[in-house]
């Protein structure tokens, strides 16, 4: 995938800075829903990352697809054309009649048209033309403020777009036990405009990049739990959560709010900064590796897809199980 092999940089030609922003924003705003890969890969031969991607080079080369205001008026029109992903299914009603009717993909269609609206309306009552006018902008301020950091922007970046703050909260070890925000896609913007700008933008430079929770979705969770670095325990409960894994079955709410999938979100981010403090490659740079070993950035790269075990301690030292009692 894409995403996994260092900052993302396509083929393409910007017009600016600002129209750069707005493509990296843009796929941060939409890395989520992994959840639905299992309705998406049999019908449209990509993930849930892989689609927004291709949806958002889809906007981006369409022209002006991803100014405030197109964002403001996205609709399910818009995912089934340019996405490729249609929400919607026919169903024979009686004989000669049918009907089209939301099927199983409705649901993430209704979250990807969401987050794109909320973002256009977030930028357009900002007084900017796009995302990436504001992404700017809240960077700019932080620097002025003398706040340069990833922290402040992710937190003034959720502030500004409610669409980004879209993760729960979960208590991780790194924090003492206290209840933390996850704020997946905020902080996935924050690591991808520090590890594509640092060179070129002051404001990307930021002193805390190695401190970016990093992404603890579905596949990194499935990942690590292949690893042996998190496990499930807890009698019944465990068990079942155990078994759903195994069987590949949602979690209960595919954008990670529901209670175990929470709770092994929260291992999987202890587990990657566990490895982090042990061999000095930020966490979110492990998470990328964990899925593909030829993702840059991180020590000893190997080939192919998925890391197993004996990568994981070749490259980061012995694996320490994180157990998530359910």
């Amino acid at each position: 995938m894409l995403e996994l092999s260092g900052p993302f940089r396509p083929p393409l030609r910007f017009d600016g800075a600002e129209q750069e922003l707005t493509f990296h924003a843009a796929l941060a705003l939409l890395s989520f829903g992994t959840g639905f890969d299992p309705l998406l890969l049999p019908r449209h031969r990509r993930g849930a990352l892989e689609t927004a991607q291709f949806g958002v080079l889809g906007l981006h080369l369409a022209g002006g697809g991803l100014d405030a205001e197109a964002m403001a008026g996205f609709g399910e029109f818009q995912v089934t054309t340019v996405f490729g992903v249609d929400g919607r299914e026919d169903r024979e009603v009686s004989p000669g009649v049918v009907a089209s009717e939301p099927g199983p993909l409705m649901e993430y269609v209704r979250r990807v048209v969401g987050a794109v609206r909320g973002a256009g309306e977030a930028a357009r009552a900002a007084g900017h033309r796009s995302l990436g006018g504001l992404v700017a902008a809240l960077l700019e301020g932080n620097a002025r403020a003398g706040r340069p950091t990833a922290a402040h922007f992710v937190g003034a970046l959720v502030r500004a777009v409610p669409a980004f703050a879209d993760e729960p909260s979960a208590a991780l070890p790194a924090g003492g036990g206290a209840s933390l925000p996850l704020h997946s896609r905020a902080c996935h913007l924050a690591a991808e405009l520090w590890a594509r700008f640092a060179a070129e933008r002051e404001d990307c430079r930021f002193p805390d990049a190695a401190d970016v929770l990093p992404r603890s979705g579905a596949e990194e969770v499935t990942a690590l739990r292949s690893m042996g670095c998190i496990e499930v325990s807890g009698g019944g409960a465990g068990a079942a959560v155990a078994a759903a894994l195994e069987a590949q079955e949602d979690l209960g709410g595919e954008d990670g709010t529901a209670a175990p999938a929470t709770a092994l979100r929260a291992a999987a981010v202890a587990a990657l900064g566990a490895a982090a403090a042990d061999c000095g490659v930020p966490a979110w740079r492990i998470a990328r590796w964990a899925l593909d070993p030829r993702a840059e950035g991180v020590p000893g790269r190997k080939s192919g897809r998925q890391a197993g075990a004996v990568e994981w301690e070749a490259t980061f030292g012995p694996i320490v199980r994180h157990t998530t009692a359910l």
